[in-house]
């Protein structure tokens, strides 16, 4: 009962966009890939690391694994297989992350979700999404997040040295399918208000 009521009460503090999300990645998954494909969630930062992405309201690490706990109940639910990288505040580095996500099975054919919340004086969602992925995924949950309310700046690929991946988490992981998703920046005050008090839930419409 206790869990019960705890996941209930993470699920009523998500925001709208984040729910929308969701909603529609678990839709294009359920519908669209087979069922032998495993979900990977990655809350980021934790543990020493609140995030860059944290304000007076908020740390990120702690609304990135609320985001993450939640994803990871509706796929349970649902049947697709999903691991999360991280179920508490646990401090997990570079390395870390990258041998925990190899610990849990990941293979190329699999989806890799790392859930972050952005800072540096913008305003907006973002999708970065790995050199070998395909833009149809990103593409698709970013349209769904501008259409719930939060602005999309970009969906896009980031190049870093020798034409690798720049962020260690695409860089170093095998899913084909690998993604960071922005939720918007923190020091924001549209943003910040969005992820505190968006609370009007989208219902999954399953087929």
């Amino acid at each position: 009962p206790y869990r019960r009521q705890r996941q209930m009460c993470i699920r009523d503090r998500l925001t709208n966009q984040q729910m929308n999300y969701i909603n529609t990645f678990l839709f294009y998954t359920y519908i669209k890939m087979r069922s032998d494909i495993m979900v990977i969630i990655d809350p980021g930062h934790g543990g020493f690391d609140p995030g860059g992405g944290s304000n007076t309201s908020f740390k990120e690490k702690d609304k990135a694994l609320q985001i993450s706990e939640y994803q990871y109940n509706r796929f349970k639910e649902l049947g697709i297989p999903v691991k999360l990288t991280r179920s508490t505040d646990e401090t997990l580095n570079p390395s870390s992350r990258l041998n925990r996500i190899e610990s849990l099975g990941a293979s190329n054919f699999d989806i890799l979700i790392s859930n972050h919340i952005n800072t540096g004086g913008d305003k907006g969602g973002e999708v970065i999404y790995a050199l070998r992925s395909s833009k149809a995924l990103p593409q698709l949950i970013a349209n769904n997040l501008n259409q719930a309310g939060l602005p999309i700046r970009n969906v896009y690929q980031r190049v870093g040295k020798q034409g690798r991946d720049y962020y260690f988490i695409l860089r170093g992981t095998s899913p084909n399918n690998a993604m960071i998703i922005e939720y918007g920046f923190a020091d924001n005050d549209k943003d910040t208000y969005r992820l505190l008090y968006d609370l009007s839930l989208i219902h999954i419409s399953e087929p």
